[in-house]
């Protein structure tokens, strides 16, 4: 992809091999907040990805918003949305867990946490309700 720089960002675009579709790209930080509006060149489907991270919490959150079309993007009508909030816990054997915190306007509400020990084993724990199979399924 050819990347040409744009105010504290870039424009690009892209194929996707396995569909054949064209990608539009827009990525830029805004107010300390990394951007990436991405365009369904087929379709005109927009999705608004933003990334930040909390230096106070150690947290890092990122959104990502669907919208059906330019004009619902331009009125921020929203098809769907979904916020991932990661944070890192160092544990009292030596190891550490990852818990992420999902939320979502698809009804997908969860924590997973994913802890590796320090003798190497790795335990993942989901609670809340997650799609699996076309399915909401509460964990």
């Amino acid at each position: 992809a050819d990347f040409e720089m744009q105010d504290d960002g870039w424009d690009y675009g892209y194929v996707d091999y396995n569909t054949g579709v064209a990608f539009s790209v827009t990525e830029s930080e805004v107010d300390g907040k990394w951007i990436t509006i991405e365009t369904n060149d087929l379709t005109g489907e927009i999705v608004k990805r933003i990334s930040e991270y909390d230096p106070v919490t150690d947290k890092n959150t990122e959104t990502e918003i669907n919208y059906l079309s330019q004009i619902a993007y331009d009125n921020d009508s929203q098809a769907s949305s979904e916020t991932r909030t990661n944070s890192f816990v160092i544990n009292d054997d030596g190891g550490y867990s990852m818990v992420q915190t999902v939320t979502s306007t698809n009804d997908e509400n969860y924590t997973r946490t994913e802890t590796y020990n320090d003798d190497g084993t790795t335990t993942i724990t989901t609670l809340g309700t997650v799609w699996y199979e076309m399915r909401l399924l509460s964990l």
